[in-house]
């Protein structure tokens, strides 16, 4: 199994009702995109310059989904809270890639202070959980919810379980 947030990280309990939102990750990224089955398909930009997420095997077309999850070409009749067109970032890429070429190493990330710690520590609930409130921001793959509505953010746990080992790990030097 590949899709793997983080390893050796325990999540906060949760209970029923709760929600948990896995933001961008595992086999719906292109990186992960049955790249152990098949062979990974081309980007093809689009018109707007994004890139679409799913694409027809040896057309190349994009492929959506209608309101009723049948397959299409159309982008139209697409449901609107799935991420159906991505940025596709190919500048950043580039960039990257000739930094690594030519030696330069990517900033290292700003040091994690134990204010930063503190501040991450008192965002827990009372069931150790970062919650997060829905104020009417873009979730991909979710349905629209109420604003004000309380869910749990895999990318808001992962960035904080990240700063808080770099914490740890900036420590022990």
């Amino acid at each position: 199994q590949i899709d793997v947030v983080r390893e050796s990280v325990v999540l906060p309990s949760l209970r029923a009702g709760d929600l948990l939102v896995v933001s961008d990750v595992g086999a719906y990224n292109f990186s992960q995109s049955m790249q152990f089955i098949q062979l990974r398909p081309p980007v093809v930009l689009l018109k707007d310059g994004r890139a679409a997420r799913y694409y027809e095997f040896k057309t190349d077309k994009p492929l959506y989904m209608d309101a009723k999850y049948q397959l299409t070409y159309d982008d139209g009749a697409a449901p609107d809270h799935y991420g159906w067109k991505q940025p596709a970032r190919f500048d950043a890429i580039a960039k990257a890639y000739e930094d690594a070429k030519a030696g330069r190493a990517p900033a290292p990330p700003a040091p994690v202070t134990e204010k930063i710690v503190r501040k991450i520590l008192a965002e827990l609930d009372a069931d150790g959980r970062w919650i997060s409130v829905y104020a009417g921001e873009r979730l991909v793959g979710q349905p629209k919810f109420a604003a004000g509505f309380k869910f749990l953010d895999s990318a808001v746990f992962a960035k904080n379980a990240e700063a808080l080992g770099e914490f740890v790990r900036s420590t022990k030097k």
